[in-house]
């Protein structure tokens, strides 16, 4: 056992600690308390999620909203140079084998759409809305540039709007039949201490998974040199060790997801920013 006691390093305490520590946490919330804001939340986002898009269609099909708010964004932007220029798909190389780009046609002929904000104040929101105004064209056909990107902002703005209105409306309902809940959990003397024991089992997962999900990223990483101190130190650890060797989360995500290959392209984009 001293030996045991001898090998423990800081990390070892820190994940002692924190298993400890949620769960008396959990003790002390209880089952109703931990699950209410965590599944509330969850619930009520992922009906969010998937009733945006028809809510969304909703108001776009029977009102005049969407209208209504894309002239009167186009207004303030209209003194953006060429804002008025129709964006188009053109054959701007002259070769009938490649895809059209997007361009415009000022009435010298067909022209990149590079050069419609080129040499103007406006010229870096070019390759910033340049995605966007080939969305919409690519769905609607040649339409002015400056409709074009207002119709698409507005889109998204929308959706937003509707997922938000939406998540904090059912987080509501959720939030009304939990207390509901709590009022029947804690009625009975069995039901408060049920309440405290669960509480402090879902206490003990939290850990779990915040545990072995930091254990997971850093064994995804590698040896990449930020995460080589952090590697030995769990190679010295003693209760580390042991759980990053049954790490069943790593052995879950590594079968099914390549990540190793989406770390490799964030840490190349890391390092060229100069950051670590």
């Amino acid at each position: 056992m001293a030996d045991i006691i001898s090998k423990i390093n800081i990390l070892d305490i820190v994940i002692i600690a924190l298993t400890v520590l949620l769960l008396l946490f959990g003790i002390w919330r209880g089952m109703y308390k931990m699950l209410h804001g965590f599944i509330s939340s969850t619930i009520a986002l992922v009906i969010a999620i998937l009733l945006t898009s028809t809510v969304v269609t909703f108001t776009v099909d029977n009102t005049q909203v969407d209208e209504k708010l894309v002239t009167l964004a186009a207004q303030p932007l209209s003194k953006i140079p060429n804002s008025q220029q129709v964006v188009a798909f053109y054959d701007l190389d002259s070769n009938p084998d490649t895809a059209e780009e997007l361009g415009f046609n000022p009435g010298s002929g067909p022209q990149p759409y590079t050069k419609l904000l080129e040499g103007t104040k406006f010229a870096f929101l070019s390759p910033i809305v340049k995605p966007i105004v080939n969305k919409y064209v690519q769905a609607n056909g040649a339409t002015p540039f400056i409709r074009a990107l207002v119709a698409v902002i507005i889109a998204y703005a929308l959706s937003v709007a509707a997922f938000l209105i939406l998540w904090i409306l059912f987080f509501i309902l959720v939030s009304i039949i939990f207390l509901i809940l709590k009022k029947v959990v804690t009625a009975t003397y069995i039901g408060y201490y049920l309440n405290k024991v669960v509480g402090g089992v879902l206490g003990v997962v939290i850990s779990a998974a915040l545990i072995f999900g930091f254990l997971t990223i850093i064994k995804l990483m590698g040896n990449y040199e930020q995460v080589i101190p952090v590697n030995r130190m769990i190679e010295e650890s003693t209760v580390t060790k042991l759980l990053a060797n049954k790490n069943f989360l790593y052995t879950l995500v590594a079968d099914k997801i390549d990540v190793q290959s989406l770390i490799d392209k964030l840490m190349a984009m890391i390092a060229k920013t100069g950051l670590v």
